[in-house]
This record gives C-alpha cells, sequence and structure tokens, in this order.
C-alpha cells in the first residue's frame, strides 16, 4: 500500500511505503475494453516502468457508455466490464506483477437517463420526498412534493393528445410509459384517468426546452443528476467499491471526481480517508494560479491539471505575445482580452442553462435577508458568481476564502450593474454567515461557482479566445502569456512542500488537445512571424461562409493535430463550435453552419493550394513540437509528483478533445515499441525511449523522487540564460532542459552551474560531466533534455 502527507513536508499517520508509487497509466475502460483486456496489458505497463494502473470509472453505468462517469449504481461493479469477478482477477494479476490499481471514483452525480436502472432514482420517484431514498438527490421538492422531469420532446398536452403517454402492465407493477421511457406510478394511481393520474405522481413532466428544474445536476445535463455525498450515509454508499477493495488488499488508491461539485468537499474526504485508511487519494481540482488545497483535506493532492498549466506557460516564449495579439484580434475583428469574452460567458450560461441554479440560490438568499427581493439577491449573487476568480472557495473550512470572496466583491462592485449594497452585504454573509439560512447560501452559492466557471470558461470562452490554441486548456488561463524560470521554480518548490504525491498529468480523458498537440502550438509562440504568413495566406483563401474566428482555430488545430483527416478536423470544429454557443450550439444546431465547418475541415487538409500550404509549415513543426514536448516530459517525470501517462503517449499521440481522446489507442503496435525499448534501449519514437528511461531511474532512484526529497534551482547564467532552465532532484538527479527550440549555436557562452561530482546522462549513454559550470553547448546541445545522475553507479540508472 502507498499514501502520504498533503498538508505539511512531514509524512502524514496514513504514510506507508511511498517507494512503490512511481507512475501511473491511465487506461480507459468500456463495453470493448474491460477487466480482462486491461489484464493483458499488463507485462506492457510493467516493461514500460509505471507502478500503476489507474482505471476510469469501475461502478455501473449507463449500458454501452464509453467512459463510466455515468454512473447507475454506486455500489456494483460494471457487468460490462467484467463485474467484481473480472475486476478481482485484474487486481491481483497487477500484484502478482508487482504493480498496483488506482481507480477513478464518482461521488458527486448519479444518472438518471435511464430511471429503472437507477433503484434509488426510481424509488424517489415513485415513494416521493418521505422515502429514504429521496435523501439521494439533491431537489428542491417545495411545496408540490414533485421531481421536474424534462423529458418531453413537446409539450405535455401534445404529447397526451398523440397517445404518447401510457400505462403498461408488462412489468412487475403497472407502469408510466412515455415516449418509451418507463416510469414508476406512485402506489394506488394506476387506475386514475390520465390527467389525475399525473397530478397524482412525485414528478412532474414538462417539455425538455423548459426553463424550470428543481434538480441539481453536473453542470446543465438533465441526465446526471447531484447527489447529496454529504449526508453520511449516501458517502457511504457512494464509496462502497472502492472501500471494500481497499479492504480486500486489492485497490491502492482513489481518484475522486469533480470534488467541487460536492456540498462539502473537506468532509466527505476526511469520511473517504476513514473509510480507506492509508489509500492514496488525489482529487480531480482545478487551482487557479496562486490558489493551495486546503491544507484540512486528507488528500495527496490534484489529478494534475494545475501541473499542465505550469508547464505549458514555461514553454511560451514572452516575444511571441504582441505579435500574436495583434494577429488574433486582425483576424477575429474582436480587440478584447480574455477576461472581457469570460466574463460574457459566464454570464450567458447563469442565464441560460444554470438559471434554475442561480433562482434557487435566490430565493435562499431571499430567505436569509427577508427584506431584500428574490431579483435583487439574484442579480448581486450573478456579480459575485461572474467575478470569482478560481473553482469555488471553501468556507468554512478553509478561511482562506474570506480573502477570496473579499476581492470577488471589489470586482463585482467594479464590473457588475447589481445594487452595490446588495453586492457587499450578500458577499458578508457567505464569507462569515451569522444564521443557518446564511449558512445554507454560503454552501450553494460555492456548489454553484464551479459549474459557472467550467461551463462559462472552458465551455464558452476557451472556445471563443483563440489568441494560442495551446493555452485553451482544462485549468488553463489563455489571457496570460508564460512565466518565468523563477514563477516555475517557486512553484515546483511549493509542489515539493504540499503536494510531494498529487499527479503530474499531460494529457487526460479531458484535455481540449492532447500534450503533442499542444507542445506543437507552443512553439507558434517562437515563430509568430512565419506563423503570421501562413495566417494571411490562408485565411483570405478559406470559405467566406466561416467565421473567421472558427477558421483561426480550424487552422491552429489543423497544423497541431497534422498529419489530421477532414473527418476528425471537421468533427472537432463542431464541438468547438456548439461549445462556443454563437453560431451553432448543443441545443439549437444550425446543419447549414455546421456544413461549412466541415468543408472548412476538407479545405485544410486536401491536396490544394490551401492544404499544400498548411502542410509544408505543419511539416517544419513538427521537428519543434516533438522536441518542446520531450523537454516538457523530462520535466514531468522527475519534477515533484507522480507522473502520469494517459493511454497512447507512450509514443506521439496528436489527439484532440473527446470523444476524440478517448479512442482505443493502437494496443499492438505499443508493445511492440516499449518491447523495444527495453530490449536495446532504442526505439522508433524518441519519445519512447526517454519515457521508458527516466520511469527505470525513478525505479532506481527513489530517493531522489520521494516526498521530501528536495527540490533546487541550478543556476544558469551566460549570454542566454533565460532560454534553459535547471533544477536538482534530492542531491542525485540534475535536469536541464532547452525552454525554447533553439540549436547549439543559440547556447553562446551559457552554462549550467552542476553540483559538485561525477554526472553521467541518463538520455545520452555514455556522456559523463563534472561538477562546475557546464556549456550547454555541451550538456544539451541540439537535444531538448538531459538529465544527469551522480556517482560511480550512475550506469545503473537507465544508461
Amino acid at each position: 500500500m502507498f499514501a502520504g502527507g498533503r498538508p505539511t513536508p512531514q509524512p502524514a499517520p496514513y504514510a506507508a511505503a511511498m517507494a512503490e508509487l512511481v507512475a501511473t497509466y491511465r487506461m480507459q475502460l468500456g463495453p470493448d475494453h474491460g477487466f480482462d483486456a486491461a489484464a493483458a496489458l499488463i507485462d506492457h505497463l510493467a516493461e514500460l516502468g509505471v507502478s500503476h494502473l489507474y482505471a476510469s470509472p469501475v461502478a455501473e453505468a449507463v449500458e454501452g457508455s464509453n467512459h463510466g462517469y455515468d454512473v447507475v449504481d454506486h455500489t456494483a461493479v460494471r457487468a460490462e466490464l467484467g463485474g467484481r469477478d473480472g475486476l478481482d482477477r485484474l487486481a491481483r494479476a497487477l500484484r502478482d506483477r508487482g504493480l498496483g490499481l488506482v481507480i477513478d471514483t464518482v461521488p458527486n452525480h448519479a444518472s438518471v437517463a435511464s430511471p429503472s436502472a437507477n433503484v434509488q432514482w426510481w424509488q424517489t420517484l415513485q415513494h416521493g420526498p418521505d422515502h429514504p431514498s429521496a435523501r439521494f438527490f439533491d431537489v428542491d421538492w417545495g411545496p408540490a412534493g414533485q421531481v421536474l422531469l424534462p423529458i418531453l420532446g413537446e409539450p405535455l398536452d401534445e404529447v397526451i393528445a398523440r397517445g404518447g403517454i401510457a400505462v403498461s402492465e408488462s412489468g412487475p407493477g403497472p407502469l408510466l410509459v412515455v415516449d418509451g421511457t418507463e416510469l414508476p406510478l406512485a402506489p394506488g394511481t394506476a387506475g386514475l384517468p390520465i390527467d389525475q393520474l399525473l397530478d397524482a405522481q412525485h414528478y412532474r413532466l414538462i417539455h425538455w426546452r423548459s426553463p424550470e428544474r428543481n434538480v441539481r445536476r453536473f453542470f446543465t445535463i438533465d441526465d446526471l443528476v447531484a447527489v447529496r455525498a454529504e449526508v453520511p450515509e449516501v458517502a457511504t454508499t457512494v464509496d462502497a467499491i472502492p472501500v471494500a477493495l481497499r479492504h480486500a488488499d486489492l485497490l491502492d488508491g482513489v481518484r475522486v471526481d469533480h470534488v467541487d461539485g460536492l456540498a462539502d468537499p473537506g468532509g466527505y474526504l476526511h469520511g473517504l480517508r476513514d473509510r480507506c485508511r492509508d489509500g492514496w487519494i488525489v482529487v480531480e481540482k482545478i487551482l487557479a494560479p496562486g490558489e493551495q488545497l486546503p491544507a484540512s483535506w486528507p488528500v495527496q493532492g490534484t489529478t494534475g491539471y494545475d501541473f499542465i498549466r505550469v508547464v505549458d506557460h514555461l514553454f511560451v516564449d514572452p516575444t511571441g505575445e504582441d505579435p500574436l495579439t495583434t494577429l488574433w484580434a486582425e483576424v477575429s475583428g474582436d480587440p478584447r482580452g480574455f477576461d472581457e469574452i469570460r466574463r460574457e460567458a459566464r454570464r450567458e450560461v447563469l442565464a441560460g442553462g444554470l438559471a434554475p441554479d442561480l433562482d434557487r440560490l435566490a430565493r435562499v438568499a431571499a430567505a436569509a435577508f427577508p427584506d431584500r427581493s428574490i431579483d435583487a439577491c439574484r442579480a448581486a449573487l450573478r456579480d459575485l458568481t461572474v467575478e470569482i476568480d478560481r473553482y469555488r472557495t471553501y468556507l468554512p473550512h478553509d478561511p482562506a476564502g474570506r480573502d477570496v470572496i473579499a476581492q470577488t466583491a471589489a470586482r463585482a462592485l467594479a464590473h457588475g450593474d447589481a445594487d452595490p449594497s446588495e453586492v457587499r452585504e450578500l458577499a458578508g454573509a457567505i464569507a462569515s454567515p451569522a444564521t443557518a439560512e446564511a449558512r445554507t447560501l454560503q454552501a450553494r452559492w460555492q456548489q454553484l461557482c464551479a459549474p459557472v466557471v467550467a461551463k462559462g470558461d472552458e465551455d464558452r470562452a476557451f472556445y471563443r479566445y483563440h489568441r494560442l490554441a495551446a493555452l485553451c486548456e482544462v485549468g488553463g488561463e489563455p489571457g496570460h502569456f508564460g512565466i518565468d524560470a523563477d514563477t516555475f521554480h517557486a512553484d515546483m518548490h511549493q509542489r515539493a512542500v504540499d503536494q510531494p504525491q498529487a499527479l503530474l498529468a499531460g494529457s487526460t480523458h479531458d484535455t481540449k488537445r492532447s500534450e503533442d498537440v499542444r507542445a506543437r502550438l507552443l512553439v507558434l509562440s517562437e515563430r509568430p512571424d512565419p506563423w503570421r504568413d501562413l495566417v494571411r495566406v490562408v485565411m483570405d483563401r478559406l470559405d467566406p461562409a466561416a467565421h473567421p474566428a472558427d477558421g483561426y482555430l480550424a487552422l491552429q488545430t489543423a497544423v497541431g493535430a497534422w498529419p489530421v483527416d477532414a473527418a476528425r478536423l471537421g468533427a472537432y470544429l463542431e464541438k468547438a463550435a456548439r461549445e462556443a454557443a454563437q453560431r451553432t450550439t448543443w441545443t439549437d444546431p444550425d446543419p447549414a453552419y455546421e456544413e461549412t465547418l466541415h468543408r472548412l475541415a476538407r479545405q485544410l487538409t486536401a491536396t490544394g493550394e490551401v492544404g499544400d500550404a498548411v502542410a509544408r509549415f505543419a511539416e517544419l513543426m513538427v521537428p519543434a513540437g516533438e522536441r518542446t514536448s520531450l523537454a516538457q516530459l523530462a520535466i514531468r517525470l522527475t519534477a515533484p509528483g507522480v507522473p502520469d501517462i494517459y493511454q497512447g503517449c507512450e509514443t506521439w499521440s496528436l489527439r484532440l478533445v473527446d470523444p476524440d481522446n478517448r479512442q482505443p489507442p493502437d494496443w499492438d503496435g505499443l508493445r511492440r515499441l516499449v518491447a523495444g525499448a527495453a530490449a536495446t534501449g532504442t526505439t522508433a519514437s524518441g519519445k519512447t525511449e526517454v519515457l521508458a528511461r527516466l520511469l527505470r531511474l525513478r525505479r532506481d532512484r527513489p530517493a531522489a523522487f520521494a516526498p521530501g526529497s528536495a527540490y533546487e534551482p541550478l543556476l544558469v547564467d551566460g549570454a542566454s540564460p533565460g532560454r534553459a532552465l535547471a533544477y536538482l532532484r534530492g542531491d542525485q538527479v540534475a535536469v536541464v532542459v532547452a525552454r525554447a527550440d533553439s540549436a547549439a549555436n543559440a547556447w553562446q557562452d551559457t552554462a549550467v552551474q552542476l553540483p559538485a561530482g561525477r554526472w553521467r546522462d541518463v538520455l545520452d549513454a555514455g556522456t559523463e560531466r563534472w561538477g562546475g559550470g557546464q556549456p550547454l553547448t555541451e550538456v544539451l546541445g541540439s537535444r531538448p533534455a538531459a538529465v544527469l545522475v551522480r556517482g560511480s553507479d550512475a550506469a545503473h540508472a537507465g544508461v
């Protein structure tokens, strides 16, 4: 087993055998790739050098789901994956090979797409708010005691008139069937006339376009209903599988999905810690720049989106900011900065899909302050929510949230239009509630912030602002443009203290672009002039029916993912445009415009003037992008934390947003690559070789990477110090990376100061250095990274 302390560098009481945790490998499970298929890849994972398989959710989910986050039963292992027997076989096979298992768990929501598949939901609908199952779901029952079910494709009277609603006696009891969806009937109501029967239920059928909702959801997805994990019995049920596996000694750790959706994240995590004992726990939590996890949380850290942001910005050339900003404004016709676009998008989602959630919050506020109107409360809460600079606060258990709320209120007063006295009063009540009603307001406002930020930023603004698309990543800050080495070192030092066992991600099942696509696009910041030349040639020739902003995103995507076919690119552009919600949307798609986007994809990828220009430019970008990716990989495999490898990323992976990034990789091809790297030390993919060598280094030199091991910047000085970065891990491993795509002659008289001793480069067999100033022309040359180990036994560390 393994685990480690989060709040301080000292190990917490549940720390144990952390040297076993080397790296994780994220695998997507589904009906076509279940537990036995995963078990068949164990040798591949062992040869690669990871220590743990990190699996997508294993609980019973909607039939046919290819991701598993639509859980219908938290207590049952998914039959389509192989059931509990299959999961046990996989866990034991991993143990036999010296590997461990980490699983994804989903405490925030459950699927109700098929009501009969979710027993608690079925019982809630059948028996109403007084039934024990009703405590599972976050429903604002109101005086009528009914759940609003937005499942109708047209108004209720029209559905009744065409016979779309009927009572069926074919099941174990009478059922209501609504256009093929089965629903329970309240006891004793089956024989009533249809209008009376519908009125007698604990649910009310409404059109899916109705703005009414009284169930908190996962963002705006009606089929994913929020689970009340703040209720102890509910949390125990939600945690049934990881707890059972931990107690059977078959599970090492848990990744907690969407922790920000919970009413009391800290309380839930303490309960999970108690139930899972000394297991490793990481949370899907997006940290804003400068934000730290609440110190009281008994977890090892986050799943790594904050790491992605820092490392991506490290490889942004600041000299590219002005030309790329000017070019984006010229192409898009929109000179606004990202903050303005983000503010606009957040307001839209609060006026649209999340309006019921804001309305519910406004009613809570009005109950806490009877002298305030619901409308005035709604306006003030809207402005506060729009201006928060992170996903949420964690009051009352994290006092830092009070300062955040004060700053949020100041921005709301500067940019919003609500009554200033309302903003101040509600902000004060949220920060320091004095009554039970105000405490409810505090909890529910914090819950609302996360979906507003996610939907407003990630699902709208990130698809509207394309100055440098690589920075529009989950947890990203596209309004910023790069960081310096000192900022990076400070972040890594803090990570070594606070999150020495957090995940270090590069690609995930949720990233909008894989690590290799982002790396290639980051190089645009170094080459704004040739990029501008390509843009001006191509944009004038693109289909004029496409909006220029969409054309600009399409061009970046084609270059970043090249070679990409028209079908993949077109599917991406269609999803991106629907997320942006400006010219087509998920609820009101515009087929004509979406066909324009597919024509655009064909134009950019086909042989011809435009396609040939894109291909020539992309070919020039490939080597630079690969060098940037390898430099980032070297950092991920040596920085404080636990590296995660997403499936397929053993080699170059040019995947886009889901569902593209959730497609199964070529497992046979990956096995051959890794087997070749293990047998010969070389392979067709430089990425595979770097990965295998550095994972071997982590196994051979555990003290350099274990919790408590030091992170120390190394001095880079001379003519071009900003173009490289170096640091020491645990007094044993020195890492030097090129921050820019530079040939050896770009280093001029720049040197890195190595500590005393004999050093050998893991990534360049046979190369030795000695302590003192070492010219970068020799340490790096034209290579993107050097990883040096100290001591006479360095040859055993993968060299």
